[in-house]
């Protein structure tokens, strides 16, 4: 760093379980003044984002434009729902 103090990044171990909530606080608690990258945790009984929001599963990528484009009068209808 411009103030010649150091940061030194640490990458989670390939064996290291993301499931375990208690590991991944002693795993910063052994790694105090280290920036420990990768994921820590991860709680798989929670719903999945897409899940959530009720994403489509189609990416935009692969919709056609007519569909994300409606056109004008679409569009107009849709403005006056929230008049």
């Amino acid at each position: 760093m411009h103030d010649g103090s150091v940061l030194r990044f640490t990458r989670l171990p390939d064996d290291y379980d993301v499931a375990d909530r208690q590991k991944a606080f002693a795993y910063l608690k052994q790694h105090p003044n280290e920036v420990v990258t990768g994921v820590l945790f991860a709680d798989e009984s929670v719903p999945e984002l897409h899940e959530t929001n009720q994403t489509p599963g189609t990416a935009l990528v692969n919709v056609p434009y007519e569909r994300l484009c409606p056109g004008a009068l679409q569009l107009q209808q849709l403005q006056e729902e929230f008049r």
